[in-house]
């Protein structure tokens, strides 16, 4: 093999080396404040605050006792997340998918929660004060002890299933 041969091959062996490596950190998760955004990811504590995670597949995460103040996380996929005594306050989770998520003792106060699916939530003692809830579903939800001073309930799916539209 002649010497010029050789050097085009290693260029290109190098070339190709490199887009792997730009390829694999492309498909790498995300990392907001030390918290890997991935599914089942555990992130107990962190601070995610003023952030933008829509759309984020974040399903079984542990999120309790972590940091998330107006935070987007429009369309994001929070089914069965651990969110227990989340800081959730003035955050957008409109259009989320939040079934069976634990919210137990969660601030949500004057969070936007417009047309979430809450289905089978656990939000026992959470604080939703000034929280717009419009069109959001609650169905099988546990709100005992739950804040509602000043939520809005327009077209909102109340635990029993009747419609609310306060």
């Amino acid at each position: 093999m002649s010497r010029r041969n050789l050097i085009v091959l290693c260029v290109v062996g190098v070339a190709l080396f490199a887009l792997l490596v730009v390829n694999d950190r492309a498909n790498a998760p995300r990392l907001v404040g030390g918290c890997r955004i991935e599914p089942a990811a555990n992130c107990y504590g962190m601070n995610l605050s003023d952030s933008d995670l829509s759309g984020a597949d974040l399903a079984q995460v542990v999120l309790s006792e972590a940091r998330v103040e107006r935070t987007l996380l429009i369309d994001a996929i929070l089914t069965e997340a651990s969110m227990y005594r989340t800081r959730l306050s003035g955050s957008d989770l409109s259009g989320a998918a939040m079934k069976g998520a634990v919210m137990a003792g969660a601030q949500l106060q004057g969070a936007l929660l417009i047309g979430t699916d809450l289905t089978g939530a656990d939000l026992k003692y959470a604080d939703m004060t000034g929280a717009d809830l419009t069109d959001a579903v609650l169905l099988n939800a546990d709100l005992f002890g739950a804040k509602l001073d000043g939520t809005v309930l327009s077209g909102t799916v109340m635990p029993d299933g009747t419609i609310r539209n306060d």
